[in-house]
């Protein structure tokens, strides 16, 4: 079975230079690589597939905790994980909600997400929130509800994409994800909002692009 986590990464602080300046989605994305190759970047967060690194770092459960712990000390402010990128990062919006953060398995754990998916908000995927408005004149309030209706009427009212967004969360039907890499050189810069004469002040903005490094 697949496993994804999501990863979404906190708002950029009111001045740049500081040193819990958390990272942003990309040098998260790149962060993550050294977990496992296949990381892609998914809206505003991050995902990456895990079942081929399991063994790797000794099973999924230590693995998923080792990366959330360590993604909370780099400014994440939410995950969740699920066995699609898109369900994952459903969660992830709504982490709240989703008590399953640190454990993963099939069976019951498997049905305790299709549960916790289906009880979203309509603006936990990208492909139906648009559609939230009219969808709540039908009386839908979850995804639970979206899926209660006539597929065919959906898809001449909506057109194909809120489907495809319900088959993707449910891995019915397939991601492409452009999977990231590596930057052959490091090259990174901030602006500092004023002069700076002393050498606490440099060593605080310096520390900020190291931590990106």
């Amino acid at each position: 079975m697949p496993h994804w986590i999501a990863l979404i990464p906190g708002p950029s602080p009111s001045s740049p230079c500081t040193e819990a300046t958390p990272l942003d989605a990309q040098s998260l994305g790149w962060w993550c690589l050294q977990f496992t190759p296949r990381v892609a970047l998914l809206d505003e967060g991050v995902v990456a597939e895990l079942q081929a690194s399991h063994r790797l770092f000794g099973g999924p459960a230590t693995l998923a905790q080792r990366i959330t712990s360590e993604a909370l000390a780099l400014g994440c402010q939410a995950f969740a994980q699920a066995d699609t990128a898109s369900a994952a990062l459903a969660l992830a919006r709504h982490a709240g909600s989703a008590s399953l953060q640190w454990v993963w398995g099939q069976g019951p754990w498997s049905q305790r997400i299709v549960g916790l998916v289906n009880a979203l908000p309509l603006n936990s995927l990208t492909g139906i929130a648009p559609h939230a408005p009219t969808l709540a004149r039908l009386g839908c309030r979850t995804l639970r509800d979206v899926r209660a209706l006539p597929r065919p009427g959906l898809s001449r009212r909506f057109g194909s994409g809120l489907l495809k967004a319900l088959d993707q969360v449910d891995g019915l039907q397939a991601q492409a994800f452009e999977w990231q890499t590596l930057p052959a050189v490091f090259d990174a810069r901030l602006e500092l909002p004023g002069r700076v004469d002393t050498a606490p002040a440099m060593g605080a903005a310096a520390s900020v692009l190291i931590s990106r490094l």
